[in-house]
């Protein structure tokens, strides 16, 4: 924590890191990974919120949630075929 004119200034803890990250991400290799991923993997999310109008997990326990997201998961794979 940092003072500055009597003012309290929380740095995140993890600042490193994010700092390393953004760094990274800014490298022209990563930015031709990103591509690739922006069309393999996001395709899978986008169907599900449009094509499968999925839009909220229902239930609050996780057992459902996870149960709930691995039925969309079978029928997106069903679909592929």
């Amino acid at each position: 924590m940092l003072k500055v004119n009597q003012q309290k200034i929380t740095v995140h803890e993890k600042r490193v890191f994010i700092i390393n990250h953004v760094e990274k991400v800014q490298s022209s290799s990563a930015k031709e990974l990103l591509k690739i991923h922006g069309s393999v993997i996001e395709k899978v999310f986008g169907h599900t919120k449009g094509g499968l109008a999925l839009r909220r997990i229902i239930g609050f326990e996780i057992d459902r949630a996870i149960a709930n997201w691995s039925f969309v998961a079978v029928i997106h794979n069903l679909k592929k075929i």
